[in-house]
């Protein structure tokens, strides 16, 4: 009966897994502060601690402007629950 279970749960198909933001490693920098970087001078990069599935890995993700990339700035500095990504294909 036990074995039967297990088979039976085993099959299961895995759920994609969910993109976590966890808070900020690095930043916000300024595009102008960074060298040869490709992104308009008033572009601000965040290095965020970001989770995909069993993977934990630090990330560059890029704001138009200061304003657009502090609104994450404040979040983690009020909240210690992370941002989940949709990661659903249009």
């Amino acid at each position: 009966m036990f074995n039967w279970l297990r088979k039976k749960f085993s099959r299961r198909e895995k759920e994609p897994s969910q993109t976590l933001l966890w808070g900020i490693v690095e930043g916000p920098i300024a595009a102008k502060d960074i060298p040869d970087c490709g992104f308009p001078p008033e572009s601000t990069m965040l290095v965020l601690k970001v989770s995909r599935g069993e993977d934990v890995f630090d990330a560059e993700f890029w704001f138009n402007n200061f304003e657009e990339a502090y609104v994450l700035v404040k979040h983690f500095q009020t909240n210690l629950n992370p941002i989940v990504l949709n990661n659903k294909e249009p």
